[in-house]
């Protein structure tokens, strides 16, 4: 069946729908075969157009608009996440090779002066302005590296 063979049809489904039949529109279904066809196969399209509907039915626009909101700022998270996890497997990096270096040139250099002018007294306190600088660092990093729970209101 294609579409609207009879100019008729269009009415002819109206008034099936309504249940209101002028007189000529009854004459016309009874001489046309198109509109009859149409009449037949009608119910059916509603039906199978009612069930479309109920699984079809969107969810309220607001809805719809705080999902899209959520989705979003989870989005800027995980980005601004990932920044915070080089910043801190940077700094990490930072602090090992720190600590590396500073166990590597100690021991090579035990007895003797690593720089020019740089005497025992000297090196003590450079010694322990490293390990200030170390124990700070760390501190910072365990700061940036511990997880936070998030507080309940």
């Amino acid at each position: 069946m294609s579409a609207m063979r009879c100019k008729f049809e269009g009415e002819m489904i109206r008034a099936q729908r309504s249940g209101a039949w002028p007189a000529a529109l009854l004459r016309h279904k009874d001489a046309c075969a198109d509109c009859r066809q149409a009449l037949e196969i009608a119910p059916a399209l509603r039906s199978d157009a009612a069930k479309l509907k109920a699984r079809a039915e969107l969810p309220p626009a607001m809805q719809l608009w705080a999902a899209v909101q959520r989705r979003q700022r989870v989005s800027a998270l995980d980005r601004a996440e990932r920044v915070v996890r080089v910043l801190k497997g940077a700094g990490l990096l930072y602090a090992v090779i720190f600590i590396a270096w500073g166990m590597r040139a100690l021991s090579a250099h035990a007895g003797e002066s690593m720089l020019p002018g740089l005497t025992a007294k000297t090196m003590t306190e450079s010694i322990a302005g490293a390990g200030f600088a170390a124990v700070f660092v760390c501190s910072g990093l365990w700061y940036a590296v511990r997880r936070d729970k998030p507080q309940i209101d």
